[in-house]
């Protein structure tokens, strides 16, 4: 988190993690863990944190030029990484590399805001404006949004063809392929979604304020 704190937790108890090194002047953004032996961390500064079980080690992507926000990984071998570079970055196991070689992918002016890998085959990024991509195990492609003037924040995907999203005037609902946007009401803005199952969930509004609940195939 900010100051550049890990927090660990283990048998009840909480406790900060030392690295070896001293970055209290910057954030960690998102850390993601396959098991205790095996975590990734990314930071503001473009750089990548990694725990093997026993120590924490550190490295810079020089490709990235921008921070990082979001990582997530499906196994040892398969890793990915974004930020505000309009890149997506990929790790094979050994190293980090940039995996979009399409530009058609970005709009102009265009950033990452979210990301979730359900397996090697199939994950989502969404971002702004109106940016949604879809990884189906062989390349990335860019999807209508219904939300082309704003940002979309954030997704939740049960598998390839169940999938919500949540952004500007925007609750977002992909079923068997097709995209249709649920909601015309206030609030206008939702910055975070989860689901406990595929019949209920809820969205949360940029104030956190205010939210939508999902059940019965309907929001209010």
């Amino acid at each position: 988190g900010k100051g550049g704190r890990i927090i660990k937790y283990r048998s009840g108890v909480w406790s900060d993690q030392t690295y070896g090194f001293n970055w209290n002047a910057i954030d960690w953004s998102s850390i993601h863990a396959l098991d205790t032996n095996y975590i990734w961390a990314v930071n503001t500064l473009g750089a990548t944190l990694h725990y093997d079980g026993n120590t924490w080690n550190y490295a810079f992507l020089p490709f990235s030029q921008s921070s990082l926000h979001e990582v997530q990984f499906t196994d040892s071998m398969h890793g990915w990484a974004i930020g505000y570079s309009k890149k997506i970055f990929f790790y094979d196991g050994t190293q980090w590399s940039v995996q979009d070689s399409d530009m058609t992918l970005h709009k102009i002016n265009s950033s990452y805001s979210e990301l979730m890998m359900n397996n090697n085959n199939d994950g989502w990024i969404v971002g702004a404006p109106g940016q949604l991509l879809h990884w189906d195990g062989l390349s990335w492609t860019r999807m209508s949004s219904y939300c082309t003037n704003g940002t979309v924040y954030d997704i939740f995907a049960f598998d390839t063809t169940t999938v919500f999203a949540c952004g500007d005037r925007a609750l977002l609902r992909r079923t068997n392929g097709t995209w249709v946007n649920d909601w015309s009401s206030s609030p206008a803005l939702f910055t975070d979604i989860d689901f406990y199952d595929a019949s209920f969930g809820m969205a949360i509004s940029s104030a956190y304020t205010s939210y939508a609940i999902y059940r019965n195939n309907s929001w209010s």
